[in-house]
C-alpha cells in the first residue's frame, strides 16, 4: 500500500502537480490543457479516496495538497479563456484571431499580443499588419474578393457595401499591392472608432508606394481592362508598364484599349465577333449590349470590317470619354485606312452579302474585291448580291428552302426575317415561284433602298439588270401602262403605281391579281379599314379592292375574343381582301400583358398562314388602368408593350403596335424598336388631311419612317350607313410581311 501510495506522489510530482506558483502563472493554459488539468484532479481525487479507505497517511496527505494545488491552477485557467466580444485588449487580439486566422486563439498567442498592445509597444496598426503578414494567413490563399471580406469584417467591422467594395476590389486588380489597401482600412475612422471601443492606439500603417498606388485612379482604370478583356487581376509588372504609358503621356485611353484587344493573350481566347462586341461595349461603355447596336457591329464584322474601325466607333464614343473622364485619362484615338473600312456602308451592303450567302464572315480580301468591282461600276449592287446567292445559297442542294429565303432575306435586308415571311416564300417557291422573283421583291423593299443610300450606291432593284430588259406598254382596264419585261415580255415588276391606281401583277402570268385606287398622296400605296364587331354584319364587299384589319379581341380573358372576329375572316378570305388582326390591351401589369398576349395568339393561330398584313397591338387605354390604379406614365406603358410584344416576337409573326401620334411622340411606345399604325385624325372629316412625314420635320421625330399604317378618320360611311374607322398603308403590301 505504500509503494502504491508513493508511485503515484512520485508520477504526479514528475508531470505537472508540483510545479511552483510562479511556474504556474508563466505557463500558456489552453482550454485543451484546462480540461487536462481537470482529468487529473479527478483521478488524483480517486486515488485519495482509496488511499483513505486503506489508511490515512502522510503520503496521503500529499496527495490532499495536491488537489488543492491543481484547484487553483483550475480557477486560474479560467481566466484565460477570451472571447471576441470582450471589450478588451485580449478581446482585440481574439477578433484578429477568429476574422483573420479563422480560429480561436491560444492563450499564450492572445498574452503575447495583448502585453504587447498594453505595454505601447506596438499599436493596433502593427499587430493588424502581424496577423495579416503571418503565414498562417497567407497560407489561406485568399482571392480578391475574400481578402476584402474579411478586411471589411475586420476594420469595419461589417459586411462590405457596395460601392466601397467595388472601388477597393477595382483597385486590388489594378495590382496594386494588398499592404497598400489595408492601409487605407486601418487609417479610417471607422476603425479609429473601433480602437477607441477597446481603449487602444490605433496607430499608422508605413507602406513603400510603388508607381501604381502614386497613380490609383489610372492604374483602376488599367485594372478595368485586365478584368474586363482579359478576365483576370493584373500583374503588377504587366499594370505598372500601361499606367506608365498614361502618367508620361507616351500613350492614350485608346492606346491601350488597343493594346489588350491586339494582345496575344485576348487573341488567344478566340472569342467569336458577337463575344468580341459584347466585351467592347463592357470595356468602353460600362454596360451591356443594346439589340439595336449588336447588330449593326455585327453586320459590319461580319461584313469584314476591320476590328480597328469597331474599337476607333467605341472609343470615340462619350460614354467612353466619360470614363476616361472619371479615371482622368487622356482619350486618344484609333486610326484606320483599310478600304473595307473607308468604304464601311458598302461593307455592311455587300461584305454582309457573301456572309449571308456562305454563314462566313467575310474574308479581307474577298470584300475588297467587291468593293472594287461595284465602286468602278462594273456591276450593279443588286446583280452582285444576286450572284452571291446563286452561287453559295440558291444552287446549296443541302440548304432547305427556308434556309434559301432565310439567307436571301439577310444578305439583301441585313436582318433576320420573320417566320411569316420565310413561310410565305417557302410557300411560293414550292408552287412554282423562283429565287429570282424573292430576290426582285427584296430589292425593291424599303430596307435595301435605305440600306444602298447608307451605302451610296444605285439602288435599282435586281429585275432591272435582267438581259435584254426593256420598257413596254399594256393596256389595263382601258388604259396604258408602262412596265419592264424581260427578253421573253415576260413582266418583271411584281407591282407599280399607275394612272392613279397601285397594282399587284403575277410575274408568271402578266395577269393583275390585286388593284387598288391611289389617293392623292403619293405615299399611300393602299387605303383600307379596321373593324370590330362594333360594325356588326357588316358587308365587306365594297371594300375589296382595299384591307382590312380585323380585331381578334381586348383583355387577357378568352371569353374576350371578338364575336364577329371568324366570320370578318372568313368574309376577307372569300373576297380575296388582304388582312392584319389586332388586339386591344387591358393590361394593367406585365404579367397581363402577356396572358393577353399568349391568348392573342391562340385566337388568331387557325389563320396563321392566311394573316398577309401583320399582327397588331392597340395600345391606346387609359380610363381603365387608372381605375385599377395603373400608372398610364410613358414608362409603364412602354414596360407593358414590351412584355407583350416579346410573346408575340417568339412565335414568328410580323408584329407592330397601333397608338396615337402623340403617344408615339411622347415615347409611351419606342417608335425606334416597332413598325407603327399611328392614329391622327387631323379634321376628321373622312379625308387625309394629315402628312405625317412634315409632321416629323417640324417636331424633329421620327415616326413616319417607322409608320406602315395610319388611321386617318373615325368618319368613314359604309354604303350600309354605318360608321368606319378609315386607313391607309404607306409600304408595298407583298413586303409588308419584311
Amino acid at each position: 500500500q505504500e509503494e502504491t501510495t508513493e508511485e503515484v506522489v512520485e508520477e504526479i510530482n514528475e508531470e505537472e502537480l508540483l510545479q511552483s506558483e510562479e511556474e504556474l502563472e508563466e505557463e500558456t493554459v489552453e482550454e485543451t490543457g484546462y480540461e487536462e488539468a481537470v482529468e487529473e484532479v479527478v483521478q488524483a481525487e480517486e486515488i485519495t479516496e482509496s488511499s483513505e479507505e486503506e489508511a490515512i497517511t502522510e503520503e496521503a496527505i500529499i496527495i490532499e495538497e495536491v488537489v488543492e494545488e491543481l484547484s487553483v491552477v483550475k480557477e486560474e485557467a479560467k481566466d484565460l479563456v477570451v472571447t471576441a466580444e470582450d471589450n478588451s485588449v485580449k478581446g482585440f487580439v481574439q477578433r484578429l484571431y477568429s476574422l483573420c486566422l479563422a480560429r480561436a486563439g491560444e492563450a499564450g498567442g492572445i498574452n503575447y499580443w495583448a502585453n504587447l498592445l498594453s505595454t505601447n509597444q506596438m499599436d493596433a496598426a502593427d499587430v493588424s499588419e502581424g496577423f495579416f503578414y503571418s503565414n498562417e494567413f497567407l497560407n489561406r490563399r485568399l482571392n480578391n474578393e475574400e481578402f476584402l471580406n474579411v478586411v471589411y469584417k475586420t476594420f469595419f467591422d461589417r459586411e462590405p457595401d457596395a460601392n466601397g467594395y467595388k472601388y477597393w476590389n477595382s483597385v486590388l486588380s489594378a495590382g496594386v499591392s494588398r499592404k497598400f489597401v489595408l492601409k487605407g482600412f486601418i487609417e479610417s475612422n471607422e476603425f479609429t472608432t473601433l480602437c477607441d471601443k477597446y481603449k487602444i492606439a490605433r496607430g499608422y500603417l508605413i507602406v513603400t508606394r510603388g508607381y501604381l498606388e502614386n497613380n490609383i485612379s489610372v492604374a483602376r482604370f488599367v485594372g478595368r481592362l485586365y478584368e474586363l478583356c482579359l478576365g483576370r487581376t493584373a500583374d503588377t509588372s504587366g499594370s505598372t508598364y500601361w499606367v506608365k504609358q498614361l502618367v508620361d503621356k507616351t500613350g492614350t485611353a485608346a492606346d491601350i484599349v488597343k493594346g489588350f484587344f491586339d494582345s496575344k493573350e485576348f487573341k488567344a481566347k478566340k472569342v467569336s465577333n458577337k463575344v468580341f462586341i459584347e466585351t467592347a461595349y463592357r470595356v468602353m461603355m460600362d454596360r451591356e449590349a443594346e439589340e439595336s447596336g449588336l447588330n449593326y457591329w455585327l453586320v459590319s464584322l461580319n461584313g469584314g470590317c476591320s476590328k480597328d474601325y469597331v474599337l476607333s466607333g467605341f472609343v470615340s464614343s462619350n460614354e467612353f470619354n466619360n470614363i476616361c473622364k472619371t479615371y482622368n485619362v487622356a482619350l486618344g484615338t484609333i486610326e484606320y485606312s483599310a478600304l473595307r473600312d473607308k468604304e464601311i456602308g458598302k461593307t455592311r451592303l455587300l461584305g454582309y452579302a457573301y456572309y449571308a450567302a456562305t454563314n462566313k464572315v467575310t474574308p479581307t480580301s474577298k470584300v475588297n474585291e467587291i468593293i472594287k468591282e461595284v465602286s468602278k461600276g462594273k456591276v450593279l449592287p443588286s446583280t452582285m448580291i444576286f450572284n452571291l446567292l446563286n452561287e453559295y445559297t440558291f444552287s446549296n442542294n443541302k440548304l432547305t428552302t427556308a434556309e434559301k429565303v432565310r439567307r436571301a432575306s439577310m444578305a439583301i435586308g441585313g436582318k433576320e426575317p420573320s417566320s411569316a415571311f420565310i413561310n410565305k416564300w417557302v410557300k411560293d417557291l414550292d408552287n412554282g415561284v423562283s429565287f429570282t422573283n424573292l430576290v426582285e421583291a427584296l430589292t425593291n423593299s424599303t430596307e435595301y433602298k435605305e440600306r444602298c443610300a447608307a451605302a451610296k450606291v444605285d439602288p435599282t432593284p435586281f429585275y432591272a439588270t435582267v438581259t435584254n430588259v426593256k420598257e413596254t406598254t399594256i393596256t389595263v382596264n382601258g388604259k396604258k401602262i408602262k412596265v419592264l419585261v424581260d427578253g421573253e415580255n415576260n413582266i418583271i415588276q411584281n407591282s407599280l403605281k399607275a394612272n392613279g391606281y397601285y397594282y399587284q401583277i403575277d410575274s408568271a402570268t402578266g395577269k393583275i391579281i390585286h388593284k387598288q385606287k391611289l389617293m392623292k398622296n403619293d405615299k399611300v400605296y393602299m387605303e383600307g379599314i379596321d373593324v370590330s364587331e362594333a360594325q356588326g354584319d357588316i358587308d365587306l364587299t365594297e371594300f375589296q379592292n382595299g384591307f382590312v384589319i380585323i380585331r381578334a379581341g381586348y383583355g387577357w380573358d378568352i371569353k374576350q375574343k371578338d364575336k364577329w372576329f371568324d366570320r370578318n375572316v372568313k368574309k376577307c378570305k372569300e373576297l380575296n381582301i388582304p388582312f392584319g388582326v389586332y388586339w386591344y390591351s387591358y393590361a394593367i401589369s406585365k404579367e397581363t400583358s402577356r396572358k393577353e398576349a399568349e391568348i392573342f395568339a391562340e385566337v388568331i393561330e387557325p389563320y396563321r398562314n392566311d394573316i398577309t398584313l401583320g399582327v397588331w397591338l392597340d395600345q391606346e387605354e387609359v380610363d381603365y388602368r387608372k381605375k385599377k390604379n395603373c400608372s398610364t406614365s410613358a414608362k409603364n406603358i412602354s414596360a407593358l408593350t414590351d412584355a407583350f410584344m416579346d410573346v408575340l416576337n417568339t412565335k414568328g409573326y410580323y408584329t407592330g403596335i397601333y397608338t396615337s401620334w402623340s403617344w408615339a411622340k411622347n415615347g409611351y411606345v419606342d417608335a425606334s424598336k416597332y413598325n407603327l399604325w399611328i392614329a391622327h385624325w387631323g379634321k376628321n372629316d373622312g379625308t387625309l388631311n394629315v402628312d405625317l412625314e412634315k409632321m416629323d420635320k417640324i417636331h424633329n421625330t421620327e415616326i413616319f419612317k417607322k409608320t406602315v399604317l395610319h388611321q386617318y378618320s373615325s368618319k368613314g360611311i359604309t354604303s350600309g350607313g354605318k360608321l368606319i374607322d378609315l386607313d391607309v398603308m404607306y409600304c408595298d403590301p407583298q413586303l409588308l410581311l419584311y
